[in-house]
């Protein structure tokens, strides 16, 4: 068994839906842009998850935004994903949103959880433990009820033993939740 330690530091800015095209005409996908920040995308397919709408890119460095790394994009029209094959150079625009809502928040984590476990090769019931960072006990208390179905949408019926730590504040100034997820991958 490998041990495999997943630690995001995902608040305000979550995974973000990109549109990705080969070459630079056509502007984005759709005539509306997302609201929040676009960022220009460059590098090479992975892999493609048609099941999931998402494209594994070797990204370079985004500046302004993160350094360069390896991991999926959930693409903002699936369709095109039979024109990309792994190899591909490809240019994209990242639209990144932006949510103050918690239980946006939450959902948005756990996504990227699971984003960084499929890329590992895992799935949520992978997952062995959870420690979730909080900046507002009282707001989590009172989103109990509701957390729920944002759980469920994204990790299934899995349920590890968690912890909930608050703390005064996170590395993003507009987070409100990081997860650190542990899990262990079957070889």
């Amino acid at each position: 068994m490998k041990r495999f330690l997943i630690f995001l530091l995902v608040g305000a800015a979550g995974l973000p839906t990109s549109g990705c095209k080969r070459s630079a005409p056509a502007g984005p996908p759709s005539s509306v842009a997302p609201q929040g920040k676009q960022y220009p995308v460059k590098g090479k397919v992975v892999s493609t998850d048609p099941a999931h709408g998402e494209v594994t890119v070797d990204a370079a460095a985004i500046p302004g935004f993160m350094e360069a790394m390896t991991m999926p994009y959930k693409l903002r029209t699936p369709n095109i994903l039979s024109e990309l094959h792994p190899g591909d150079q490809i240019t994209a625009t990242l639209y990144v949103t932006d949510s103050d809502d918690l239980l946006d928040q939450i959902g948005q984590t756990l996504a990227n959880v699971v984003a960084v476990l499929r890329v590992a090769g895992a799935t949520p019931q992978d997952v062995t433990t959870m420690t979730w960072f909080l900046t507002d006990l009282a707001e989590y208390r009172a989103a109990l009820k509701r957390m729920g179905p944002v759980y469920r949408d994204v990790m299934g019926r899995h349920f590890p033993p968690m912890a909930v730590v608050g703390v005064a504040g996170l590395v993003e100034p507009r987070a409100k939740v990081e997860i650190q997820a542990t899990a262990v991958i079957p070889d």
